[in-house]
């Protein structure tokens, strides 16, 4: 009886195992967190926790407030939001900042920038892209290892 307890003691354990390695080779738990960032030495640390490093000075910051009712391209926009754990229909009429930082890089042709949606010193979204026409927009999470200069 004892070494019948100890096989499905084992099986137990090896599920388990099996069950965290697909959770983290899936990205679940990779995903960024609605975390306070009161200054920008901390939006550059949050940035860089998620795998970008980034010029320390922000190209802009715009204050602006989220429309009450969002047209189809904030839809959109809160779609990816949503895929990454974010939702900005909570800050509908709300004031936000937005933060917009230059990713420091050496593996892309082009410039590549990170956005941060900031309400009242707590990150509620953002994403990362460029402004080509051709030419990506992706989640805050880089998935990539990270290959951009050490700046």
């Amino acid at each position: 009886m004892l070494g019948i307890r100890h096989r499905y003691h084992g099986l137990f354990l090896l599920a388990g195992a099996c069950f965290l390695a697909v959770l983290l080779l899936s990205g679940v738990g990779l995903r960024p967190k609605e975390e306070k960032v009161e200054d920008n030495n901390q939006r550059v640390t949050y940035l860089r926790s998620l795998g970008w490093t980034v010029d320390p000075a922000p190209l802009s910051a715009q204050y602006t407030t989220l429309p009450e009712e969002f047209p189809d391209v904030l839809q959109d926009y809160n779609e990816l939001q949503q895929r990454q754990g974010f939702d900005l229909r909570p800050y509908a009429g709300k004031d936000v900042t937005i933060y917009i930082y230059r990713v420091l890089t050496d593996s892309m042709e082009e410039t590549v920038y990170c956005t941060l949606y900031v309400h009242r010193g707590k990150v509620i979204g953002g994403d990362v892209h460029t402004a080509s026409l051709n030419g990506f927009m992706s989640g805050l999470v880089r998935e990539d290892g990270g290959t951009e200069k050490n700046g």
